[in-house]
């Protein structure tokens, strides 16, 4: 289908179900309701607390909503019947109401008792809706989606509201760069391709849910300018052996499968825990070139095929020393293996006439590619009854990575098509990381509030050693200029401190943490030990983000806040490698050894409204602003290189929305609209002031059907907008459909999806100054057919489980 014909499909829906929410938004002015508080016995709000509405006549649960971050609930009654109220939180006994009838009804303040030890036990009813949200965090609850069943967490994140992954696979989140991605609260230690790799191996049947911390405090690493992309994944907190098994099959270009095992084993002190999940198939590109450089041009036409497998397996363990203190260990690992293939053919031709002169046929033949990934994390914890914490960790991480390359490039002449000229490469690249981190919490109550402090200290050693050979019929060459090795050390030293307090219903929120980085690149060309053919690159710098928030809750309706944060983006390692790397004849990559971190300056103010209704305005100021360019090279060639451009100013507007339109129909909505302005200079003679004004639109629908069916509607809208440093990307979106069956008692499941029905995923991106223009379009492998089977045993009774950060938040992110 034409992208044109599916906007007009999917456009007018979008402005359809908007005049849905506003129609019964205002139905509920005079629509009969129940509403509350939920505290716990000392007096603290309970957020995100699960509250179910009960007919009382088949004990049926028919509505569903959450506590707001101040613990306020409110829910919509049927016109009439009798009802209760059903309460539910992790860690304290369930609460019922008395019967009430379909009138505006009241409660006192409800306080929760905790589980009458460690061990006991309750079941969780109830279903959250697709999108939720809390004070400065979004939430995609992933477990939750039929459409998500059978894609990678790269697709998941492709969809997530406010997040935009380019060509290049960096990661925007509101139309803002920067992003930090944590998986259950701990840092990846992966440059951006790897990391893409491990998101696109990692599938969505083990993932819980997907949070958008859009102003982390100072208990998180400050990296991250745009904020953090926390993806927790499952764990089950049943007693005795429980667990549950997915498998599905998708097909696009290729059939592909996937795979999810994971299980819990708890009893008395001991839990143990382990995921296994893996993707086989090939995926598929399909993406053009056009560049304009002086007189000539540079038309090409590619298809990639990448046919690494990805296989990923965790493994536990948490024991229970006594009432007060647990200690745990986790080990991972994260392997990608397998071929891939890349075929481009590119017309030389005149600007003016569009006369081919020459044709260029070149490859990529990666005949192997494997990385391994190792993680390892030992935690001790420490807490009583009154908020004393002490927490402590130890992570140690290795990375391995090697890839063999086979590259011809060979010119044919356009109207003869003789052999003008060819050339054979071959590439050998290996890469080890290690990395260690050591991490101290403490939090403990003080002046009617809760203080926070902990310190932290990583290391990270990288060793990249690259190696380019001349391949002819009779030898191999290597070639000295163009064959490096590349190793980075670094160290950060941080610390900080955050106090939190409840004044009456305003809630106050400080913190600062310091940090200081220590870092040394050395490059050394081959065929030389001479310091004369070595390039050092050396920095020492000591930064303070400061971070403040105050929020002030007038009644379970409204909740109104401010906030304020400093953060950083150091560069990737491998940006600060000034190797160049040749991708064919007439492209290359290019590090840059005197990159700068950006630094970001974060103002936001929300509104919340009956904890459906969130509305944001933010402010970011980015100085030392860096992005990935494309420049000329020569007089025919182009170089990708990371610089520092100068300033960036980013003024954006989000609502978040979720409505239960009908007692079978919920509909969560999430729009985003912003200005972005980049004043930034490539050098002294090219300067430029860009600025777009964009909008995205997020729209994820359930709906409960007969015979224990369910289907969901999803789709996506991005605008037309600026992205990284000097590109303009028209307009593209996405919209899914699937449909799930309950059976074999509810413990199983069956669920059909197909993703992208329109063919509208697709970027279609401009770039250039003066006579030089780049023109780039294409799509991946977005449209497929998804079927999967899930299963879950064992016992639904529930303990409150064990959520700790680890001690390696922040420096995988930054491999790239």
């Amino acid at each position: 289908m034409n992208r044109k014909k599916g906007y007009i499909i999917f456009v007018p829906f979008f402005l359809i179900q908007l005049a849905w929410v506003c129609r019964q938004g205002y139905a509920q002015t005079t629509q009969p309701h129940a509403k509350g508080r939920v505290l716990d016995l000392t007096g603290n709000a309970l957020p995100q607390v699960s509250v179910s509405l009960v007919n009382t006549a088949d004990s049926q649960h028919i509505r569903h909503t959450l506590t707001t971050p101040d613990g306020y609930f409110w829910i919509p009654l049927p016109q009439q019947g009798n009802f209760r109220l059903h309460i539910t939180a992790i860690g304290f006994q369930p609460w019922w109401s008395a019967p009430f009838a379909a009138e505006n009804t009241r409660l006192d303040t409800i306080r929760l008792q905790a589980a009458i030890s460690a061990l006991s036990a309750f079941t969780v009813k109830g279903r959250k809706p697709l999108i939720t949200q809390e004070a400065g965090k979004l939430i995609v609850n992933v477990s939750n989606s039929i459409n998500a069943q059978g894609a990678s967490a790269f697709e998941l994140l492709q969809k997530t509201p406010g997040v935009a992954i380019s060509r290049n696979n960096d990661i925007a989140l509101n139309g803002k760069g920067g992003v930090r991605v944590l998986i259950d609260d701990k840092p990846l230690y992966l440059e951006t391709a790897d990391l893409i790799v491990l998101l696109k191996g990692m599938t969505a049947s083990s993932i819980r849910s997907i949070e958008i911390i859009h102003q982390p405090g100072a208990q998180y690493d400050a990296a991250g300018s745009a904020g953090i992309i926390n993806i927790r994944t499952i764990r089950n907190k049943q007693y005795g052996y429980n667990g549950n098994f997915a498998a599905g099959l998708a097909y696009g270009y290729t059939v592909k499968q996937n795979a999810d095992f994971n299980f819990n084993y708890r009893k008395q002190r001991l839990n143990i825990f382990g995921n296994y999940s893996h993707l086989f198939g090939h995926y598929g590109y399909r993406y053009s070139l056009d560049r304009k450089i002086g007189g000539q041009q540079y038309y090409s036409n590619t298809v990639d095929t990448d046919k690494r497998n990805k296989v990923n397996a965790t493994l536990g363990l948490d024991y229970q020393l006594d009432e007060h203190q647990t200690v745990g260990v986790i080990l991972g690992g994260n392997f990608r293996f397998g071929p891939g293939i890349t075929n481009t053919e590119t017309k030389i031709m005149s600007r003016n006439h569009q006369l081919v002169e020459q044709m260029l046929m070149a490859g990529n033949d990666y005949y192997h590619q494997g990385n391994a990934r190792y993680t390892s994390s030992i935690n001790y914890k420490w807490e009583d009854t009154t908020g004393h914490l002490l927490s402590l960790d130890a992570d140690y991480g290795y990375f391995d990575g090697s890839a063999k390359n086979l590259q011809p490039n060979t010119y044919y002449n356009a109207q003869s098509g003789q052999v003008t000229s060819s050339n054979l490469y071959r590439t050998l690249n290996g890469t080890g990381i290690n990395l260690y981190a050591l991490k101290a919490d403490y939090h403990t109550p003080w002046w009617k509030g809760k203080l926070q402090a902990g310190a932290k200290w990583s290391s990270v050693r990288s060793a990249n050693d690259f190696n380019f050979y001349h391949v002819t019929p009779s030898a191999e060459v290597e070639d000295p200029q163009r064959s490096n090795a590349f190793t980075y050390r670094e160290q950060v030293w941080a610390a900080y401190t955050q106090y939190d307090r409840l004044v009456g219903k305003i809630r106050l929120q400080a913190g600062v943490r310091v940090e200081n980085t220590v870092s040394k690149g050395i490059l050394r060309f081959k065929g030389s030990n001479s310091s004369s053919q070595q390039e050092q690159v050396n920095n020492n710098y000591f930064s303070v983000f400061p971070s403040a928030a105050v929020t002030y809750t007038p009644n379970e309706h409204h909740s109104f806040s401010l906030s304020y944060s400093r953060r950083i983006d150091r560069p990737a390692y491998q940006y600060l490698n000034p190797f160049v790397y040749l991708l064919d004849e007439l492209s290359f990559w290019q590090g840059n050894p005197f990159l700068q971190p950006q630094f970001a300056n974060r103002f936001s103010a929300e509104y919340g409204y009956k904890g459906r209704t969130f509305v944001t305005l933010a402010y970011t100021r980015t100085s030392d602003f860096s992005a990935l360019v494309t420049d000329t090279l020569e007089t025919n060639k182009i170089v990708m290189i990371p610089r520092n451009l100068g300033l960036q100013h980013h003024l954006s507007l989000g609502i978040t929305h979720t409505q239960q339109l009908l007692s079978w129909w919920q509909l969560s909505v999430n729009g985003l609209a912003y200005y972005v302005q980049n004043k930034m200079a490539f050098d002294q003679y090219r300067a430029f002031n860009l600025n777009a004004t964009a909008w995205t639109l997020n729209l994820q629908q359930t709906f409960q059907l007969p015979l224990k069916m369910e289907a969901e509607l999803s789709a996506l809208y991005n605008s037309r907008t600026l992205i990284g440093a000097n590109e303009r990307i028209k307009a593209n979106g996405q919209v899914d459909i699937g449909v799930q069956k309950k059976i074999m008692g509810d413990k199983g499941a069956l669920k059909l999806a197909v993703t992208d029905l329109f063919l509208t995923n697709r970027w279609d991106i401009t770039s250039g100054f003066n006579d030089f223009t780049v023109h780039s379009y294409g799509r991946g492998e977005s449209r497929q057919i998804r079927a999967s089977f899930s299963y879950r045993f064992g016992s639904n009774t529930i303990k409150a489980h064990r959520e700790r950060q680890q001690a390696l938040d922040n420096e995988t992110e930054r491999i790239k």
